[in-house]
């Protein structure tokens, strides 16, 4: 799939929402680990983490669009199916 039909999304499947969970807490932690640079820990450590972080992010992000979901261009497509309009 070229990345520029990705958007918004709906899992179809169990594994896909756990994917889809995944994710969310991936970024949740990529997140909290860009907080840390406030903190006094060495900066070259807290972005390869950050580093680390996202390209997990992203990698999961392809393992779900390779996976069982309905993909839609845009939120308005994605909420019209929701509604079943």
């Amino acid at each position: 799939m070229d990345s520029k039909e990705l958007g918004w999304f709906i899992p179809n499947d169990k594994t896909t929402a756990l994917l889809n969970l995944l994710r969310v807490k991936a970024r949740e932690a990529e997140r909290t680990a860009v907080r840390l640079l406030d903190d006094d820990l060495p900066a070259n450590k807290v972005n390869e983490l950050i580093g680390m972080l996202n390209q997990l992010n992203k990698y999961i992000a392809h393992l779900i669009f390779l996976s069982n979901v309905h993909v839609f261009r845009n939120v308005n497509d994605k909420i019209r199916t929701l509604l079943n309009v």
